[in-house]
């Protein structure tokens, strides 16, 4: 069986914070999740591996959006530059 973490431990396994991985949530782009009652949120060890891969890069000028990993900066599309 996978491990489970809170979203704390969560957070600090990816190294986020742990609000970043509620704003996530509610924009629909971070790690999967589950809801293990009404106001707790547990993340597998496994969905988190598999989601910090899918944004793996190798370099710097094959940065997408797939890459990003922190809401931190702001996205500019290439049609607003």
């Amino acid at each position: 069986m996978d491990h489970k973490m809170r979203t704390y431990e969560a957070a600090r396994y990816v190294g986020l914070s742990a609000a970043t991985l509620a704003r996530m949530r509610v924009r629909g782009d971070g790690p999967t999740y589950a809801k293990a009652g009404p106001r707790i949120v547990v993340y597998a060890k496994g969905d988190l591996d598999a989601w910090l891969g899918a944004r793996t890069c190798q370099s710097t000028t094959e940065w997408t959006a797939s890459c990003q990993i922190s809401d931190a900066a702001v996205v500019v599309s290439p049609k607003q530059v």
